[in-house]
């Protein structure tokens, strides 16, 4: 089974009577909320270190800047005017685009076709300057075609944006202004290089980069006191995700990347964050209201929907090259699991949102169980052990792959 390892901590703390030390400028909800509880103690740091001054925040309305024709290939004038300032002040620049490649995918516009991975189910991302198609997942890769492969069509699109775009578009619009920046990417497809991560940062740190774009490698940890600008490219990439926690990843990945402007007492950082959904709570509070209020109208929802800090998700995963197989096994499992418990019900055997991967079909239970019913998780933890020894010994096969995790971070 598989566990979350800052669960894992504190149980070992407990075992070894040791002191646990959670560190975050953006808990979790599952700790705050113990700690509000009181089965945490709670030390909170007001201020920034060296009394740096937090940074300006403010929210960019991309669709009321769409409307005014405010845009210049997926940046507002806004951002780019404060580029501009801090470019001719020898100011860093960190801008934030979630999403590595060029676009997300190739699309025919006459037949729809869009290029798939072979192990996987998912769209091949489009890498431009290798002129490649790869898999973000098993790492497959394959030449970009000039054609389309199925209707032979000569045009083909390529929606959605990664940081090789964001990157040469800027370039493309700061060099029509009249400036010659010098521009790096730092994300999985430029740091793969041994010592390439570190050559990255030390040329930003000295000056010699002026804008570093990036995925989240840049939003957390990153301390250079040059950087008084940041800017978040969309913050709507992680916002609708098939994941309960989209809205807690958003904001805690906006705040920390916002985090990274005005490190010193001497410069004020500024904040500038493009989306298309200016009033979700998660937008919002990293931009204005910050973590205490976004924590309350955050957990208002989970309490509604009994999801955690009120519930725990076991997620039982079986995985196989034989998609029949893994169908029946899985069913054959969620009937070994008890029906018309107050505490305990489940969801599935369903498909997941990538239902083939690495050449393997997949299909999900997923198991809720009450907190406030079952506070020690012994109940759901007897019926789990109790499936597992029937299904081992009358239905198991070593061709499917079966992996429980608990309190699963990820329902995907």
């Amino acid at each position: 089974p598989r566990y979350q390892a800052r669960d894992c901590a504190i149980v070992r703390g407990v075992m070894e009577k040791a002191i646990v030390v959670l560190g975050s400028a953006t808990p979790s909800m599952e700790s705050y909320f113990n700690a509000q509880m009181g089965k945490y103690h709670l030390l909170e740091i007001t201020g920034r270190a060296d009394n740096a001054q937090l940074p300006e925040v403010r929210i960019v309305n991309m669709i009321e800047q769409r409307k005014r024709r405010a845009v210049q290939k997926g940046f507002s004038n806004e951002l780019l005017e404060a580029i501009s300032e801090r470019l001719q002040a020898k100011e860093g620049i960190i801008l934030f685009q979630n999403r590595r490649g060029f676009a997300s995918r190739l699309e025919c516009p006459d037949c729809g076709h869009v290029p798939e991975c072979k192990n996987c189910s998912v769209a091949l991302t489009y890498h431009k300057k290798a002129e490649m198609l790869r898999c973000h997942y098993c790492g497959y890769a394959q030449e970009a075609p000039r054609a389309c492969t199925v209707c032979g069509s000569l045009e083909i699109n390529d929606p959605g944006s990664g940081t090789q775009r964001v990157e040469e578009e800027l370039h493309d619009i700061l060099t029509k202004q009249g400036f010659t920046p010098n521009i790096a990417r730092m994300d999985l497809d430029t740091t793969s290089r041994r010592g390439s991560h570190r050559k990255l940062l030390q040329d930003f740190a000295e000056g010699k980069t002026d804008i570093l774009i990036g995925t989240q490698m840049v939003a957390k940890g990153l301390d250079f006191g040059r950087v008084t600008l940041v800017g978040v490219i969309n913050a709507d990439l992680s916002l609708f995700m098939p994941d309960f926690r989209a809205s807690e990843r958003t904001y805690q990945l906006l705040t920390q990347v916002a985090g990274r402007a005005g490190r010193t007492h001497e410069k004020k950082g500024t904040v500038l964050i493009q989306t298309s959904h200016a009033e979700h709570q998660a937008i919002f509070a990293a931009a204005v209201t910050g973590y205490h209020h976004f924590y309350s109208d955050e957990l208002q929802m989970r309490k509604q929907a009994l999801y955690p800090p009120f519930a725990r998700f076991i997620s039982i995963e079986f995985s196989g090259t034989d998609e029949h197989q893994v169908h029946d096994l899985a069913h054959r499992f969620a009937s070994l699991l008890p029906k018309g418990q107050n505490n305990f019900f489940h969801i599935g055997p369903t498909s997941p949102s990538i239902v083939r991967l690495r050449n393997k079909y997949r299909r999900l239970i997923i198991i809720k169980n009450i907190k406030i019913l079952d506070p020690t998780g012994e109940q759901v933890r007897e019926h789990i052990r109790h499936a597992i020894t029937v299904y081992n010994q009358k239905y198991a096969h070593r061709n499917v792959h079966t992996t429980i995790d608990i309190d699963s971070f990820g329902i995907m």
